[in-house]
């Protein structure tokens, strides 16, 4: 089914839906890195402390392995950086204290800081999750800002034709403006 006239209008909606997905992962990026900077900043007001039992599913992708928590309270957790949690495994443990920040992704996981058992035993140290994301603030917003700066270019391109004529018609109104003014 074709539901456009011509490729032009075709080349136009592939434009703008490409336009629109850079700016959707723009946004992602800042935001990402903006949560980042606000838990290293004002940790006491982005950062949710549970206390409670937990249900543990393990996310395997191409190249790491994800842990991701439901705890009782319907948040679900993840662990980006399974290579900061200790040998000691939390699976003997039925209840632990989770450390994560307040704000979901868009997939509705919120990103472990810190998980303890009761009596003290760490398994992931926030410290070291902290200094991660130290590290990723100064990529996510240069990323964030490329891929603005990548949209904007694309919109220029598709509007470059009509600017350039544009221009060039005013320079050939005021030519003849001078002709008019300087003839009579």
């Amino acid at each position: 089914m074709i539901w456009y006239k011509d490729s032009k209008t075709k080349n136009k909606l592939e434009m703008l839906f490409l336009v629109i997905v850079l700016l959707s992962i723009s946004a992602i990026c800042f935001f990402t890195a903006t949560e980042n900077l606000m838990i290293l900043k004002d940790s006491d007001s982005v950062i949710v402390e549970y206390q409670g039992e937990f249900e543990v599913r393990i996310i395997e992708y191409v190249r790491n392995v994800n842990y991701l928590f439901i705890l009782n309270n319907g948040d679900k957790v993840t662990v980006l950086s399974p290579e900061y949690i200790s040998d000691e495994t939390f699976f003997n443990f039925n209840k632990c204290v989770f450390k994560y920040s307040k704000y979901p992704n868009i997939k509705g996981r919120h990103n472990c800081l810190g998980i303890s058992s009761l009596n003290g035993v760490k398994f992931l140290n926030e410290e070291s999750v902290k200094s991660e994301l130290r590290f990723s603030i100064i990529p996510l917003y240069l990323s964030a800002l490329f891929l603005l700066l990548c949209a904007l270019f694309f919109v220029v391109i598709e509007y470059a034709d009509k600017i350039y004529k544009s221009i060039k018609r005013q320079q050939r109104k005021k030519k003849k403006r001078k002709k008019k003014t300087g003839d009579g």
